[in-house]
């Protein structure tokens, strides 16, 4: 499963971005996918495993919370049933539930930029190539 911004947003506000609890909700989701049958987790197995874990993030992000903020509830003993195949949906906006966009704002990135190299997937000698020509690296001698 890819971290998009949707399960990376789904993840941060039902653990408040506490490592304990993201720990949590990513073990539960492995639990779900094998208990499914399956080879990779998805978004939705990922949501069963939060919701059998029943973490109640408290709504006060922009005052700070702490661990004894949240609360646990009941635990339900039986996974939800599970479709026999997942529908694969276009990417579309995430909405948050009540946490804040973080982030800054993407920068215009010259097309030398190391980034820009991966992201065109570009040969990897082809970007050694270009970074030795613009004095980054150096080679040793054959």
């Amino acid at each position: 499963m890819p971290l998009t911004d949707r399960v990376a947003n789904l993840i941060y506000d039902h653990s408040g971005g506490i490592p304990s609890y993201i720990m949590q909700i990513f073990q539960q989701g492995q639990a779900q996918t094998i208990q499914a049958g399956r080879e990779q987790m998805d978004e939705k197995l990922l949501k069963q495993g939060i919701e059998l874990l029943n973490l109640s993030v408290p709504k006060k992000f922009p005052t700070g919370i702490s661990l004894s903020d949240f609360t646990v509830s009941e635990v339900v003993s039986e996974p939800a049933a599970l479709p026999k195949h997942p529908v694969q949906k276009e990417p579309q906006e995430v909405p948050r539930l009540y946490a804040n966009p973080r982030g800054r704002k993407a920068v215009s990135r010259n097309n030398l930029d190391l980034i820009e190299l991966w992201k065109r997937k570009q040969e990897t000698e082809k970007i050694v190539q270009d970074m030795e020509n613009l004095g980054l690296i150096e080679r040793g001698l054959p």
